[in-house]
């Protein structure tokens, strides 16, 4: 039984140090971390992309699997289904100009209306950090800020700390790559009447960090472990022989 209990402990110590077994810590605060990388600076572009140093930065309303609901801006499921990706179902973003940001934004339109959307940020390579500016809120805590990492898994979910604009940031505390996307809406129940928009939008990436295998590569790492694992603890029975 001792080259079980082995083969059980090596396990164990496996996955507790795997990527998959491991949550990311995003903290959320007020202020940018950098220049604006996006800045909207064209006016009428639906649903845009930019390319950023190799990065594309995609905007929607939702990302797949998220529902809205029947008030503007609200979010009635708000867990992404995985890979993250945006929502080909969903309404549109576009770029327009709004006076009280005294210039171009990125904000949602639906039915004749602008600013009655949720917002979907989605970039290509999971990034450490992003911030942008969000308003005009009407009040603090109506509309809430999620992350998710590459899978969809939720990162943490924040509410916006005061009315009006605000220039918020979030980051990932451990110093890797682990958002893969963000998602502005207002939470089931909740209503913002005068709607909100992004702009200035930044991100970066943390310093030195280590590439983590993609699923399907750590999972065949992961099989090779274990028969590793396996062939290790058979020897050590005296199962196979030589």
């Amino acid at each position: 039984m001792t080259g079980f209990k082995n083969l059980s402990i090596v396990l164990i110590v496996f996955f507790a140090l795997s990527p998959l077994a491991s949550r990311a810590a995003v903290t959320f605060g007020v202020g940018n971390n950098g220049p604006a990388l996006v800045d909207f600076n064209s006016p009428g572009m639906v649903n845009p992309q930019y390319n950023v140093n190799g990065t594309t930065v995609s905007f929607g309303a939702l990302f797949a699997g998220q529902t809205m609901g029947a008030m503007p801006n609200e979010v009635v499921v708000t867990n992404p289904v995985g890979p993250l990706s945006l929502s080909g179902t969903g309404p549109d973003v576009a770029t327009q100009f709004d006076l009280s940001a005294a210039g171009l934004v990125l904000g949602g339109f639906s039915q004749g209306q602008f600013y009655t959307t949720p917002i979907a940020v989605l970039f290509s390579n999971p990034v450490n950090s992003v911030s942008f500016d969000l308003g005009h809120l009407d009040h603090a805590g109506t509309t809430l800020v999620a992350a998710y990492d590459a899978n969809g898994q939720s990162l943490g979910v924040f509410g916006n700390p005061s009315q009006g604009w605000q220039s918020l940031n979030l980051t990932e505390s451990t110093n890797s790559n682990t958002i893969s996307g963000i998602s502005i809406f207002v939470p089931e129940g909740g209503m913002d009447w005068e709607g909100f928009s992004v702009d200035n939008l930044s991100f970066a990436f943390a310093d030195g960090d280590e590439v983590i295998p993609e699923p399907g590569t750590l999972a065949i790492w992961t099989i090779i472990g274990l028969v590793g694992c396996v062939s290790f603890s058979a020897r050590k029975l005296g199962l196979v022989r030589r």
